[in-house]
């Protein structure tokens, strides 16, 4: 019996080592092919990175395109330019002439339909011969009086009557010098509505914002009609952005400004970058006429035409002007009757102080008044968000001290 019994428990001993063999087997199997596969994931994983670092490396280096390299044209939008009207002069009148008379370029004239140029202003009749034909001129305007339309349809004349092929970017065919921001923004405006029915392109520059996004329009295509206060066309040429060396007309506008203001220093760096005098068309404007002014004639202008003008009618005597006599503390009080009783849709607060200004605002708030402070230390975006409110009526007082209003 006993035999027995150790046979069975041998017969069991060997099953039950046979079973954990088996175990063991298959567990060392699963475990190599476990390995298997995490070596073969670590080769590929070592494999993939070194292929990538391979691709990487072996990839070209993509060259930065160069504003100034014309072999990489950049993609720049066209300009869509409107199909041009039938031109149909205005009938003659006696003493008047007519912008049909001019040798304008057709698309000019086309331009000045539109806009409503029937016949020119003294000044235009004054200096538009004289400016097509390509003469230096210094003539004595005041604002209003046209000046602007007459520079920019002599200008765009001359640049449509010898276009130029494979030009530089960043070398403008036209320098506009202006005294302030606000004023290049309104010669730019008029520019584009006067080459409305061209292909020229017009790009206007100034300090105080959008450093970047100007530079980049700038080097972005050719332009032809630059216009810009001395300070940001110093900075673009300084910086090699902007060529002057290529300018074949200069404009000077409200050089009595830029006088008062101090930007002759910056006027004579910008000159001495230009061709010379009789190799440059020069055109200056001016509300005077004084030794001052003439100086910077003489230095700038070959054979000038002198030209003078007097508006039809003083600026003074188109205004209705009053005075009144009033103590500091009773000043707020009659610009509020003033406001209440003459209901103005827009009006303009001089104010010597910016400080005082401030308050102004602030005290017309608490009566009910919408009122907006120009100053110079507001930045020049909110600037020109003021100006446009104040354009559209959405502001009806502006606060402003006389060279912030310039």
């Amino acid at each position: 019996m006993f035999s027995k019994i150790k046979a069975k428990f041998e017969s069991m001993l060997k099953k039950l080592k046979s079973a954990v063999g088996s175990t063991e087997a298959k567990t060392e199997k699963t475990a190599g092919k476990d390995q298997h596969r995490k070596t073969d994931r670590n080769a590929r994983k070592k494999s993939g990175k070194k292929e990538k670092k391979q691709a990487h490396t072996s990839q070209p280096r993509k060259e930065e395109k160069s504003p100034h390299n014309s072999s990489r044209e950049q993609t720049v939008q066209k300009k869509t330019i409107p199909p041009m009207p039938e031109l149909t002069p205005p009938p003659p009148e006696e003493g008047k002439l007519r912008f049909s008379d001019l040798e304008l370029a057709k698309e000019i004239m086309a331009a000045t339909q539109d806009l409503g140029f029937k016949y020119c202003t003294e000044i235009q009749a004054k200096c538009l011969p004289h400016a097509i034909a390509g003469r230096d001129l210094a003539a004595k305007a005041q604002t209003g009086t046209g000046k602007t339309a007459a520079f920019l349809a002599s200008t765009m004349t001359r640049l449509l009557n010898a276009p130029l092929t494979d030009r530089k970017k960043g070398a403008p065919r036209v320098l506009v010098l202006a005294p302030t921001r606000e004023l290049a923004l309104q010669i730019g405006k008029d520019a584009d509505g006067l080459s409305k029915y061209t292909a020229l392109n017009n790009l206007v520059i100034f300090g105080g914002m959008d450093h970047k996004a100007q530079r980049d329009a700038l080097l972005r295509a050719p332009v032809d009609i630059l216009a810009g206060t001395p300070g940001r066309i110093l900075d673009y040429s300084g910086s090699h952005d902007l060529d002057l060396s290529k300018v074949e007309i200069l404009v000077i506008d409200e050089a009595d400004r830029m006088l008062d203001m101090g930007f002759i220093p910056d006027v004579r760096r910008i000159v001495s970058q230009l061709p010379g005098a009789g190799k440059r068309q020069t055109m200056l404007f001016s509300a005077t006429l004084d030794p001052s002014i003439l100086r910077l004639v003489d230095s700038w202008l070959r054979d000038p035409v002198s030209v003078e003008s007097e508006p039809e009618h003083v600026v003074t005597d188109l205004i209705e002007q009053r005075f009144y006599a009033v103590t500091s503390d009773q000043k707020l009080a009659m610009l509020l009757s003033v406001i209440k009783t003459e209901n103005p849709a827009r009006m303009i607060v001089f104010g010597n102080r910016k400080d005082h200004n401030r308050t102004l605002v602030q005290r017309l708030y608490a009566y009910g008044v919408d009122a907006a402070l120009l100053s110079g230390d507001v930045a020049q975006e909110k600037r020109l968000k003021i100006l446009e409110q104040f354009r559209s009526g959405k502001v009806k007082v502006l606060v402003a001290t006389d060279v912030a209003a310039r």
